[in-house]
């Protein structure tokens, strides 16, 4: 308990000293691959995309104003499930049933200024990211979830990359921490973190079309996927109570394949990123 205020206290320190000038990865309508020029992030503030919330002043109003990290998080929460309200999210939804929001041809751009493809060539082609340490290549084939160059901790190239992201084997990269590059991201999860009084977190995954990162799995955590660009279909099944022994990580094929057609939960993707 006493680790876990002080790390609240170190975060809400931290939050109140950030200021809001920038967003590490935001992506442009009419960006090439390569045309950010990548920094630090939330470590430095530097600008890779413009002002945090730079077209799209929904991110600016969450941390407007004298407001608590606490209340920074609910808004950020309602902000999240909109047009839903916050109220019967919590006291119908939560931890009891899936929900789904669609609004992708409704109000596109709704999450723009937090992820962008072009924001993680960026990253690569800057040197910022390390094999298996900032990120990872996964693929999933035939009931086999392997790692791509697992057995490196190298700067990556950002050439090879995306030579296995868009050739033949067709490998997803799955960015670890992303808000160490997205103050925007960044200050999400802390104020997430307030507002469950819990720790928090986020990846980040780009996967090719006609293709699978991972092995189908469950979660035991409670998760906001967030879908920016690109089209996936998703299969999300009811609550699934594992076996003795099952993996819940869904690196054991044997175990995914236990599951029944109404339990668990698999991710059939075409092309993501969360």
């Amino acid at each position: 308990k006493r680790r876990a205020q002080k790390k609240r206290a170190r975060v809400a320190k931290a939050y109140g000293r950030v200021a809001l000038p920038s967003v590490a990865l935001g992506g442009g309508k009419n960006k090439k691959k390569g045309d950010d020029a990548a920094g630090d992030g939330a470590r430095d503030g530097a600008a890779v995309g413009g002002p945090l919330g730079a077209g799209n002043p929904r991110l600016n109003e969450i941390f407007e104003g004298e407001v608590s990290l606490k209340d920074a998080g609910r808004r950020a929460l309602q902000w999240v499930i909109a047009p839903h309200k916050l109220e019967k999210f919590m006291a119908e939804t939560c931890e009891n049933q899936p929900l789904l929001v669609r609004r992708a041809a409704s109000q596109p751009g709704y999450f723009d200024g937090l992820l962008s493809k072009t924001g993680i060539d960026g990253l690569l082609r800057d040197g910022k990211l390390r094999h298996n340490r900032d990120f990872s290549l996964t693929q999933y084939r035939d009931g086999v979830r392997k790692t791509i160059m697992a057995d490196t901790e190298a700067v990556a190239k950002a050439s090879r990359v995306w030579d296995l992201f868009d050739g033949p084997e067709k490998c997803s990269i799955r960015l670890l921490r992303p808000h160490n590059h997205s103050p925007a991201i960044w200050k999400i999860v802390a104020a997430f973190e307030a507002f469950w009084g819990t720790g928090g977190g986020a990846n980040a995954y780009l996967t090719p079309k006609g293709s699978q990162g991972f092995a189908p799995h469950y979660d035991d955590i409670d998760a906001f996927i967030i879908q920016l660009e690109g089209k996936k279909a998703w299969k999300v099944y009811n609550h699934y109570t594992p076996s003795k022994g099952a993996r819940k990580n869904g690196s054991d094929a044997n175990a995914a394949e236990e599951m029944d057609e109404d339990e668990g939960a698999k991710d059939d993707d075409e092309q993501e990123e969360d």
